[in-house]
Order: C-alpha cells, then sequence, then structure tokens
C-alpha cells in the first residue's frame, strides 16, 4: 500500500497553521498538573497565534489563485504586472497580504484584488480600527492602547490611536450627506426642543443676581428663615 507524501509548504498555504495546531495538541498533551490561570493564559496565546497564521494562510490562498488566473489572461500592450507584498496589522496579529499589480506607464498602478477585499489604505485593518475608536470613547489613550494589547493580538501605538479616531469622527459628515432628505418638512417648519435642566447642581451660597433693593433684602431674610411677607388675615380675624 502506497502512502501518499504530506503537503509541501510551497503547494499548501495552511501547511503552517496545521503544523503549528499539532504541536498545540502535543503541548496540552504534555501539560501536567499546573495553576489553571497560567494555562488558560498560555492556551490564550497560542490560540491568537493560531488564528492569525490561518488568516495569513486564506491570503496566501487568494494570492496562489490570483496569480494562476492572471497567467491565462492577455495583458493589454505596455501592461507590467508584478508581485506587490503588504502589511496589515489586525485584530488576530500582523499579516502580509501578497497581490498583482496592474500597472501601464505613466498611469497609477491597479490592484483588483485589494478593492474585491475592501482593504484598507492604512495598516490597520477596518474592525481593528473600528475597536481603537470604540476605546477611544471609554478611556484615556494610554488606556486604549494597553485595551487593545491586552484584548486583541495587535499593537496600535498612542499616535496611531489618535489618529484613528480622528479620521473616524470625520466619517460623520459623509454619513449624514448620504441619508435621504426628509421632503415631508415645509421651509417654514420650526424644530423644537425642551430640556428638564436634570443634572444642573444649585449652589446654596451662590450669589443671586443683580434686582432691586427690596428684593435682595427680602431673599436674604428668607434665607435666615424670616418670613418678610405682610402678616394675613384668617377667618377668625387672628394673623397667620
Amino acid at each position: 500500500m502506497t502512502m501518499a507524501a504530506p503537503p509541501a509548504p510551497q503547494s499548501d498555504p495552511f501547511y503552517h497553521a496545521r503544523e503549528f495546531f499539532e504541536a498545540m495538541v502535543g503541548w496540552a498533551q504534555s501539560t501536567g498538573p499546573t495553576d489553571h490561570s497560567e494555562m488558560e493564559c498560555a492556551s490564550e496565546e497560542r490560540e491568537r497565534e493560531l488564528l492569525r497564521r490561518l488568516y495569513q494562510a486564506w491570503y496566501d490562498t487568494l494570492a496562489a489563485v490570483e496569480k494562476r488566473e492572471a497567467k491565462g489572461v492577455p495583458m493589454p500592450e505596455g501592461t507590467r504586472v508584478c508581485a506587490r507584498g503588504r502589511q496589515l496589522e489586525s485584530m488576530l496579529g500582523r499579516v502580509h497580504p501578497v497581490r498583482l499589480e496592474y500597472r501601464r506607464a505613466g498611469e497609477k498602478g491597479r490592484l483588483p484584488l485589494d478593492a474585491r477585499l475592501n482593504l484598507p489604505a492604512t495598516l490597520y485593518s477596518h474592525p481593528l480600527q473600528k475597536r481603537v475608536a470604540a476605546e477611544a470613547q471609554a478611556r484615556a489613550w494610554d488606556g486604549v492602547v494597553k485595551q487593545v494589547d491586552d484584548a486583541t493580538n495587535a499593537h496600535v501605538p498612542k499616535r496611531q490611536a489618535q489618529q484613528i479616531a480622528r479620521d473616524a469622527a470625520k466619517d460623520f459628515d459623509a454619513f449624514y450627506a448620504q441619508r435621504p432628505v426628509n421632503d415631508s418638512l415645509g421651509e417654514n417648519t420650526v424644530l423644537a426642543g425642551s430640556s428638564d435642566a436634570k443634572g444642573v447642581r444649585m449652589l446654596p451660597k451662590a450669589p443671586w443676581t443683580t434686582s432691586s433693593p427690596k428684593c435682595n433684602e427680602r431673599r436674604r431674610r428668607r434665607r435666615r428663615g424670616r418670613d418678610c411677607r405682610r402678616p394675613r388675615t384668617s377667618v377668625c380675624g387672628r394673623a397667620s
């Protein structure tokens, strides 16, 4: 009986991910009794690296397919095709996609796979940018960097995190510009709003606004617990 040879790393983009997974299984089997916290943290760290390798293998598969399909497509005269690599910092870690660039003399190169995958123009993936922008709403910048480092397999320095938050805020104008206009309202429609001033603290010792001397004196006497109003006559004729 003939045994099939294991796939070579060059022909199987997922070879390194499988190899790492088998190493994880062997590590878990050989690990004896230990503190569960250490075991859990070590397992999570290896899990993140495994997911990063799977993510990288996915990009390698797409690159191989694109290269194979490009061989059978005739190119216009003067078009040069070359492989271009880039870096992408993702929630799973840093990966290195490779794509084909189509370039003609005097023109900007085209990267069709970038458009199909909706890859960002910057280093950081869209889910990672969304995570940074969300963390920026809840904590200071040093905390944002630490939270991203702890919760993901990525690293975003403080200055880059600030730039991501600024870029995210720029999308508001474009978002509202794309919203349909409400044609049911006329030009003379009044936009009204109300507020109950909840949460506004009143300072008892704050100075009163400028008013007449009589009002100021009345307020001072009221604060001292005196009633400055004239006595009223009750039904039985006594002052109340």
